[in-house]
């Protein structure tokens, strides 16, 4: 990590505001901030929202929202991107839930979804979102329960399914997807498994056990 710092840390509120370079009370009602590498994860109300920080703003997805948003220092929110509902045949409509956020090799943002329930195999997306405002496009598609994304240092997205899908967490699973298209899948048990982290050696860290009180764990994978 930069530094040497810790691969994650828990940060007092007004610590928070600090690290992140915004006014005390810019992230409304935020009662958590997790620091994670360069990223930070705020907890919002009954919302869970994870983000990165970028260009002086803390740019964040909302799960509760289905929305992109970029705070600045001085508290003004602006929403980068909202992600539609969607619906299969002969079902409701359902949330698009974007659960994953990554900045890309070509500085465009891509958010994974978890979707909504009633869940189903293979309907989640990885969508790219234009550096500035502009419309989700979807970048990869096929995928379950999208919990976390990561790109690596040679251009590959990490794709990380918490099930397949809920509440089959035993269907756990890390998709690597190619800069050409190229699908593998890690072979590594995962149960549940709830973030990932890339280093700049390739070396991947995933959290898995995530539901578990006292089981959670944090697995070094070398691909």
């Amino acid at each position: 990590m930069p530094g040497g710092g810790p691969l994650w840390r828990r940060l007092g509120l007004r610590a928070a505001w600090s690290w992140l370079g915004v006014s005390e009370g810019a992230l409304g009602e935020a009662h958590e901030v997790i620091q994670i590498g360069r990223g930070v994860i705020v907890a919002i109300g009954e919302h869970f929202v994870q983000g990165i920080t970028r260009n002086g703003a803390v740019v964040v997805i909302d799960a509760g929202a289905n929305d992109l948003l970029e705070i600045r220092a001085n508290g003004d929110i602006r929403t980068l991107a909202v992600f539609p509902e969607f619906q299969l045949p002969m079902a409701p409509s359902r949330d698009a839930v974007p659960t994953g956020l990554a900045v890309g090799p070509d500085g465009a943002y891509y958010v994974g979804q978890l979707t909504g329930g009633p869940f189903t195999t293979g309907v989640a997306n990885v969508f790219r979102v234009p550096p500035e405002v502009g419309d989700p496009e979807i970048y990869a598609s096929g995928f379950t329960n999208i919990i976390d994304i990561a790109f690596g240092p040679d251009g590959s997205l990490y794709v990380l399914q918490i099930a397949n899908p809920i509440p089959n967490f035993a269907g756990g699973a890390l998709i690597k997807v190619a800069p050409g298209g190229t699908r593998t899948q890690i072979s590594v048990p995962l149960f549940a498994p709830g973030g990932i982290a890339i280093a700049k050696d390739g070396t991947i860290y995933v959290t898995n056990n995530s539901i578990s009180a006292a089981g959670g764990e944090v697995l070094r994978i070398r691909p």
